[in-house]
């Protein structure tokens, strides 16, 4: 991967290029004023689109809503976010118009003693998907 970085050290294009299954694509990143990346776009080598994505925030920074796009300019998901007070995502609602159906994930932490989170859990319209637990060292 090579990137080309505007004055303000954001990434403004990348060129992928992958040897083992030979796919080559270039992906192009655009920001508001308060520097958070707004819109996604990839393209081929020829720049013909392929997808895009654009996302919108909330006050404090964290993406509220990602918009997913095929090649044609078509919705083929959007998501939704909630937060908690520490900024970890509690919620995901995933809707996809093409099939008209939405997917709910919640997440639930555990956290330690410095309440820093050590295991999170997914779930999938109620039930349990991914698990993650994280080992923690602190030094003094």
């Amino acid at each position: 991967i090579s990137y080309r970085f505007d004055d303000k050290k954001n990434i403004l294009e990348e060129l992928h290029a992958d040897s083992v299954t030979r796919q080559y694509w270039k992906q192009k990143n655009r920001y508001n004023k308060q520097g958070l990346n707004v819109e996604i776009l990839y393209l081929s080598l020829n720049d013909s689109l392929i997808k895009r994505s654009t996302y919108t925030y909330l006050s404090n920074k964290q993406v509220n809503e990602a918009s997913f796009y095929n090649g044609k300019g078509d919705l083929i998901s959007k998501n939704t976010y909630e937060y908690d007070n520490q900024l970890n995502i509690t919620g995901k609602l995933m809707y996809y118009p093409i099939e008209k159906t939405t997917e709910k994930h919640s997440f639930v932490y555990k956290y330690d003693k410095h309440n820093n989170w050590t295991s999170r859990y997914e779930y999938i319209d109620n039930k349990l998907g991914d698990m993650i637990t994280r080992k923690l060292e602190y030094y003094e």
